[in-house]
C-alpha cells in the first residue's frame, strides 16, 4: 500500500509493508533533508526484488506525517527504488490493533481515543524504471522479455490542387477518374492482333 506523506514539509512516497521487517528511508532523501545518522555496524539487508543491499547507521525519531497521523520512528538509510519510505513491521507494529482491507487498500487503527484511517493511493503504483536498471533485472533471468509498445500516427497528405482550367473538363469526364469497384465492362472485341498477311506462326507445337 503506498500513500503521499510528509517529512518537515517534503512530500514523500510511503511504502507500507508488512513483508520489511525494519522501517529504510532512501539516502537521498536523508542528505537532501539533513538527517543526522547515528553510526551503527554495517548491515546487509535483502529487498523485495531478492536484490542485497548494503547499509549503515540509522536516523532516529523521524517524524513521518501520513493523513493526519504523526508517527515518529527509526529508519534505517538504504538506496530505495519507487519510495521514499517503507514503513515495515518495526513501526507497525507500535500502532497496536489495526484493520486492514488490502483490496480497498485502507487501513484503520486508534490513535489517542480516535480512529485514524489511511487510505492507499494506487496511482502511487506506477513509478519509471531506469535503463540501467530495467537490463538489470532483465539479464537475471533469460525467460524474461521486454515488450515495448507505440503508437504509429501517419500524417495524411492534403489532395493536390487542381488548376481552375481543368476543373470543367475533370468534372465532365468524372466517370473516367473514379476508382474501379469491380470487372472491366464487356466489350465488343475483347482482344486482337493484327498479323502481317502470309506470316508464318510465331509458335509451333514440338515434333
Amino acid at each position: 500500500m503506498k500513500v503521499l506523506g510528509a517529512i518537515g514539509s517534503q512530500p514523500v512516497v510511503t511504502l507500507i509493508d508488512l513483508g520489511a521487517t525494519h522501517n529504510f528511508i532512501a539516502s537521498h532523501l536523508v542528505t537532501s533533508l539533513g538527517i543526522p545518522i547515528d553510526e551503527t555496524e554495517p548491515y546487509g539487508i535483502r529487498m523485495g526484488t531478492g536484490d542485497s543491499e548494503r547499509g549503515i547507521g540509522v536516523c532516529k525519531g523521524v517524524v513521518l506525517h501520513l493523513k493526519g497521523i504523526d508517527i515518529t520512528e527509526d529508519f534505517l538509510p538504504l538506496r530505495l527504488g519507487s519510495s521514499d519510505v517503507i514503513l515495515g513491521m518495526q513501526g507497525l507494529e507500535t500502532l497496536g490493533l489495526t484493520k486492514t482491507n488490502w483490496k480497498e487498500q485502507t487501513m484503520e487503527f486508534e490513535v489517542n481515543g480516535r480512529t485514524a484511517r489511511i487510505v492507499g493511493d494506487k496511482s502511487l503504483g506506477k513509478s519509471l524504471i531506469s535503463l540501467k536498471a530495467m537490463a538489470r533485472t532483465l539479464s537475471k533471468d533469460p525467460n524474461r522479455y521486454l515488450i515495448e509498445l507505440s503508437n504509429t500516427e501517419f500524417e495524411v497528405t492534403p489532395p493536390a490542387l487542381v488548376p481552375p482550367f481543368l476543373q470543367d473538363i475533370l468534372s465532365q469526364f468524372e466517370c473516367l477518374f473514379q476508382e474501379p469497384t469491380g470487372l472491366p465492362p464487356p466489350r465488343a472485341l475483347e482482344h486482337k492482333i493484327i498479323t502481317k498477311e502470309g506470316a508464318a506462326p510465331v509458335s509451333v507445337r514440338p515434333y
